[in-house]
């Protein structure tokens, strides 16, 4: 990661501010029929301008994510690129001049995003929170926290969750600045007990491990400068993406373990793509998703598998973390068949301060 202010660089002139008419040229009628089944579904005004060849979708800023993400959702690849689109404010009508400026509704959105993403983190409605992961057969006692990227909406001031926030910076191009943000403010804002080795987990995709201005390094300088040491700060490498360049990946984290930190893969069990990959990538830590683990007890499909995983990482030397735990019957199950750490709503949600002793957490 380079050095500098991210949020410079993801401050973007707002496409799309107040309320007006998003102007969409659809380069077949079914694409226009489409985003126009998009937006009654939304229950948005429309208009079809038989004039100017365009369908008109009414957008205030409160809706505006909304209509893009399900445009961006239902739309295919190639209607994406071929549909040009451009936002007037209030209830103008494109005019001549406007049409130059049309783009590939595709860019449209990522450039919307962008700005999002932007005015999340200039207005300080962009930071991390933090879940405890606890030991499976101590739940009161706290091995480390996993940071979570959480936005506030500018209005409700309701969480956004990671998997939008994520979304909207790959869409835009900006995982890694968006990586680098969320690291640095959960850096920043996490407390390590001087009295314990309690860690931090930082999510880190694919994308941004392989980008070559990812900067390992300055991470490390970082932590070091908080007086933080690297050993208790574990990368979890998230499966959102697929990893384009797997020799470049398993040299990026041998550099990532040559400078103290560990390497967790997470989502473990999300269709059991990612098996494979202990192999090749040979983390200290693998998590068992969410998808997994729910119910596991009352599902035997699920419970041989998760056996199967465990027996295999236990032999591995390789830890476990069980994610979701919801039940205690789920934490039973666990705990029987040798999970070494779980986290969860059980045990604790997220919050924005991991400033909660152990006893607190399952007493709340």
């Amino acid at each position: 990661m380079k050095s500098g202010d991210p949020s410079a660089s993801m401050a973007l002139p707002d496409p799309m501010r107040g309320s007006g008419r998003l102007f969409m040229w659809p380069s077949d009628p079914a694409t226009a029929d489409l985003v126009m089944g998009i937006a009654m579904h939304l229950r948005r005004r429309f208009e079809r301008n038989e004039a100017h060849g365009c369908v008109a979708v009414h957008v205030d800023e409160r809706h505006a994510v909304l209509i893009l993400d399900a445009l961006r959702k239902h739309l295919s690849a190639e209607s994406m690129l071929t549909t040009r689109a451009v936002y007037k404010s209030g209830l103008d009508e494109p005019s001549i001049a406007d049409i130059p400026r049309a783009e590939p509704l595709e860019s449209f959105i990522a450039f919307a995003r962008a700005k999002w993403l932007g005015d999340l983190i200039t207005s300080r409605r962009l930071t991390a929170w933090f879940q405890p992961i606890v030991e499976a057969t101590q739940p009161d006692n706290i091995v480390a926290w996993e940071a979570l990227a959480r936005g506030l909406s500018r209005n409700t001031q309701v969480p956004i969750l990671p998997a939008r926030l994520l979304s909207a910076a790959r869409d835009a191009g900006l995982v890694a600045a968006f990586d680098r943000f969320v690291h640095e403010q959960a850096l920043t804002g996490f407390v390590f007990p001087d009295t314990s080795e309690v860690g931090l987990f930082l999510n880190v995709t694919p994308r941004t491990m392989e980008d070559p201005n990812f900067d390992l390094g300055h991470l490390q300088r970082t932590a070091k400068d908080l007086g933080v040491a690297p050993s208790r700060i574990t990368l979890e490498l998230i499966e959102s993406e697929t990893i384009a360049d797997m020799d470049r990946m398993q040299d990026v984290l041998t550099y990532a373990r040559g400078l103290g930190f560990g390497i967790a893969l997470d989502d473990l069990g999300a269709g059991f793509s990612n098996l494979n990959l202990i192999h090749r990538l040979r983390p200290d830590v693998v998590k068992l998703d969410m998808d997994l683990t729910r119910n596991i007890e009352a599902d035997n499909y699920k419970a041989v598998l998760a056996s199967k995983v465990l027996e295999a990482t236990r032999r591995l030397g390789v830890r476990t973390v069980a994610e979701g735990v919801e039940s205690a019957a789920e934490l039973a199950w666990l705990v029987d068949h040798g999970v070494d750490y779980v986290q969860g709503f059980l045990i604790a949600r997220p919050s924005p301060t991991p400033a909660v002793a152990p006893r607190e957490i399952l007493s709340a």
